[in-house]
């Protein structure tokens, strides 16, 4: 059952004492789009906070882990998710091209094992962002994280932002790269009114143009969602382009008309239908 609950200062992994800040974006990525003297930004309440640098306590969650956990156990998840961010910038138009990241071509060696343990970083972010909103984490899911067993309550999904993509070429070509991470607000629906019992938890994290989609529940579980274990260990993941704009058009158009086709093209997609655009119906059907 997730629920609500009182962090207590143990590392939500191994229940050891909580020492350790874990970066909310890996430290690396933002060294990549911002440099190590950045100028940068980050919003909080719609306000903008100066970040002094990638060590600022700005860009990480509050001690929710222990450092055996946030170092040495989850290290082999860090080194998968540097290989795959760096192919996923490099192969990006095939990716839109394809509509799927394939990871034999990433890993060619053993794809299914760091597929997952790619999958295993973003679980960690999730977690992370559990722990720091006082959620209960499944023991399913540290039962994968420790590599026991397959992936349950969780569904991953990966969309490109096609809207981010026209953005930042244009502004590349003006200036310096201006670079994108994010991290939604964590929303969550519980069983009834005024109840700790939780339904559902969603948000999203975006590297550049690259979204990271996520659902936590009790009921994500392959009884309920025929194709859903297949899905999480295919060593392919679709990826849905989401705001297309004609490329033949995209350079005639000012930055007014080009918000204005972006703004059309979102008309049927929200982020605040998630749910009933993602969960719907079967995500995992072929």
């Amino acid at each position: 059952m997730i629920k609500r609950i009182q962090f207590t200062g143990n590392c939500w992994w191994c229940n050891d004492v909580a020492t350790s800040r874990e970066h909310r974006h890996k430290k690396t990525d933002f060294i990549e789009v911002f440099g190590k003297n950045p100028n940068a930004i980050v919003i909080r309440d719609e306000k903008g906070i100066d970040v002094q640098g990638p060590k600022s306590k700005l860009l990480k969650f509050p001690k929710v882990l222990c450092h055996s956990c946030n170092t040495t156990k989850s290290q082999p998840f860090d080194y998968a998710y540097d290989t795959f961010i760096k192919y996923i910038q490099k192969n990006r138009d095939q990716i839109i091209k394809n509509g799927e990241i394939d990871f034999k071509e990433i890993f060619p060696d053993n794809s299914d094992k760091q597929k997952q343990n790619v999958l295993r970083y973003y679980i960690k972010h999730i977690c992370c962002r559990l722990a720091s909103n006082d959620i209960s984490i499944n023991q399913e899911i540290i039962d994968f994280l420790n590599g026991k067993g397959n992936l349950q309550n969780i569904y991953i999904k990966f969309e490109i932002r096609m809207d981010l993509v026209f953005w930042i070429e244009r502004l590349k070509k003006r200036t310096a790269d201006p670079g994108n991470l994010y991290i939604s607000p964590l929303s969550y629906f519980t069983k009834s009114k005024g109840s700790d019992e939780i339904e559902v938890v969603y948000g999203f994290y975006t590297y550049r143009w690259l979204k990271m989609l996520y659902f936590y529940s009790d009921k994500m579980i392959e009884n309920n969602y025929p194709g859903y274990t297949k899905y999480n260990l295919s060593t392919t993941i679709p990826v849905q382009a989401l705001y297309i704009i004609d490329p033949n058009k995209y350079e005639t158009l000012t930055d007014d008309e080009l918000s204005a086709e972006i703004t059309s093209a979102r008309d049927n997609y929200s982020d605040n239908n998630l749910i009933k655009d993602n969960l719907g119906t079967n995500p995992f059907m072929e």
